[in-house]
């Protein structure tokens, strides 16, 4: 039995046969070359960008469904880093001076912003070395194998030891089940000694006397005291399995009791319900049941204030909708306009001319459909309602289009010859890997405006402080309403910002599972009235419904 000795991250014990994995083989080779064409390396540089900051948003949601919010944001914190503008540039700027390959360019751009964090006098700062590292390694593997590649061997009852970690793994590890990670080198405050402990994954770091030749050999990884224990005799194992045993039940405990903290809980009266449209209140045959407009009438001669939240604008909202007596204001184009039952506008925000000019400009260079929101009203260009099919228009949102936009020749003219206040850029793509390119380079901009989406095919750009959360805590606000008073209903993407600004949070249960993971509450799908048992419950607290 020998005792190796490192620094403690994430409590716990684990049993296992150790792996010693060859860190370099899942860093991409690259080698100098020269560049044929610089801008046409830079564009491959932005599109293998563009693939990043998907995967990083598809780590950030797996992470949220597994390990919650905090942990999740780690990746949104990774998106941001790749958006930094001195980053871009750096790498950019290289490829046209020194007219090298895009690769060459952001593994040397990354070695000297990593450098750069590690001397910096904080553990922090320099734990982002590591986030560096990630991201720019993540953008090599789309410019060299189009795709993302996680070299994980079988780990069944293996304790995975590495030279370092990086964020990506970890949850690499996490997904495959690993019984204990251990680093030769590592930050206790880095992001991925964060993960370790947060996802409950036993893991030591600094442990500089394993290697290669105790490869196989069966192992125990205490995580209360840093110790690697190879080889461990009987007693040893006995001991270990108590104390886990021990630690086990006080976590039980200690979340039995938060649960019962959260159960009496006072919950305050309801005085704004904000409930989104499509998918939530009307079926996407644009019907809206009798029992839902039954209930929101209920909600509003109870003293309740009842908003819809739409990323729709005022000229596309059903009659059946607003003819409700019991809506009093429309908080529409995700939050960029909100207007009243009387039809007077109390509050805009629309996007930045600047910003909007700049969207339309990258917006050149794809197959998308631009529909420009203005003043409550909808334009399209003539011939892209001719191709609806083609721009993946779906869910019965064709017939929205028909029924609502004006045409014109040239959408683009039209834009520059009346410099128009835009609600909201609205965009249909004909592919999945355009629209991801667009999200990239639209996000790079200065202010970057904000982005959502309720379909897989659409983009929606709003003004960088837009959104439906900001639009419901205007208007809760204007009516005197703390945010712990306010209940959201919703399904989509566009929802999750007021979802989680809401006191009361409930998802549709036709919502995604990202949707889902920011809401307090679920409820039943649209089209079995889900938003209406919700209200019903939660708002004017009848009992005995599904929801």
């Amino acid at each position: 039995m020998k005792i190796i000795k490192g620094t403690s991250v994430s409590k716990g014990i684990a049993f296992g046969y150790i792996h010693v994995r060859d860190f370099t083989k899942n860093i991409s080779v690259v080698e100098k070359q020269a560049a044929e064409d610089t801008e046409y390396e830079i564009n491959r540089f932005f599109k293998a960008s563009a693939d990043t900051l998907n995967l990083l948003q598809t780590l950030y949601e797996k992470t949220l469904h597994r390990a919650g919010e905090e942990n999740a944001q780690i990746f949104s914190f990774q998106q941001m880093m790749l958006q930094d503008n001195d980053y871009i540039n750096s790498i950019t700027e290289m490829i046209r001076e020194k007219n090298v390959c895009a690769e060459y360019a952001v593994r040397v751009v990354s070695i000297e912003f990593s450098s750069l964090f590690l001397s910096m006098e904080d553990e922090m700062s320099r734990a982002k070395s590591m986030d560096v590292i990630d991201i720019s390694e993540h953008i090599i593997r789309f410019l060299t194998l189009k795709k993302a590649v996680f070299k994980i061997p079988d780990k069944t009852n293996k304790i995975i030891v590495s030279e370092s970690y990086v964020p990506s793994y970890i949850i690499a590890m996490r997904l495959a089940s690993a019984n204990a990670v251990i680093a030769i080198n590592g930050m206790r405050k880095s992001h991925a000694a964060c993960l370790a402990r947060n996802l409950e994954i036993p893991s030591v770091f600094n442990v500089k006397e394993l290697d290669s030749s105790m490869n196989g050999k069966f192992a125990a990884v205490n995580g209360f005291t840093g110790e690697i224990i190879i080889e461990p005799d009987n007693d040893t194992v006995d001991s270990l399995k108590k104390l886990q045993s021990r630690y086990s039940r006080m976590k039980k405990t200690v979340k039995k009791n938060f649960r019962k903290r959260l159960l009496v809980k006072p919950v305050k009266k309801i005085k704004l319900i904000a409930v989104d449209l499509d998918g939530t209140i009307i079926s996407h045959a644009e019907n809206i049941s009798q029992r839902s407009i039954d209930v929101i009438n209920k909600a509003a001669a109870s003293g309740i204030t009842v908003a819809v939240c739409t990323g729709r604008m005022m000229d596309e909202i059903p009659d059946a909708v607003k003819n409700i007596k019991g809506i009093m204001y429309f908080i529409t184009s995700n939050g960029s306009s909100i207007v009243d039952s009387e039809g007077t506008v109390i509050y805009r925000n629309p996007l930045e001319p600047e910003t909007a000019e700049k969207v339309l400009d990258i917006l050149n260079s794809y197959q998308c459909m631009i529909d420009l929101y203005i003043d409550g009203k909808g334009y399209i260009q003539a011939s892209d309602m001719q191709k609806l099919d083609y721009y993946n228009v779906t869910d019965g949102f064709d017939k929205v289009l028909k029924n609502s936009r004006t045409l014109k020749n040239n959408i683009r003219k039209y834009y520059n010859d009346t410099n128009p206040s835009l609600e909201k850029i609205n965009l249909f793509f004909a592919s999945k890997r355009e629209r991801k390119e667009a999200i990239c380079r639209i996000s790079h901009l200065v202010p970057p405006p904000r982005i959502a989406y309720a379909m897989d095919y659409n983009l929606e750009i709003t003004a960088n402080t837009c959104c439906k959360g900001q639009g419901v805590q205007y208007l809760s606000n204007m009516i005197k309403a703390d945010m712990s008073e306010v209940m959201a209903i919703g399904d989509s993407n566009n929802d999750i910002s007021m979802l989680k600004s809401a006191g009361i949070s409930v998802a549709m249960g036709n919502a995604s599972k990202t949707v889902k993971a920011h809401a307090l509450h679920v409820t039943d799908c649209c089209e079995d009235d889900g938003a209406a048992k919700a209200i019903e419950k939660y708002a004017l607290k009848i009992k005995n419904n599904t929801a």
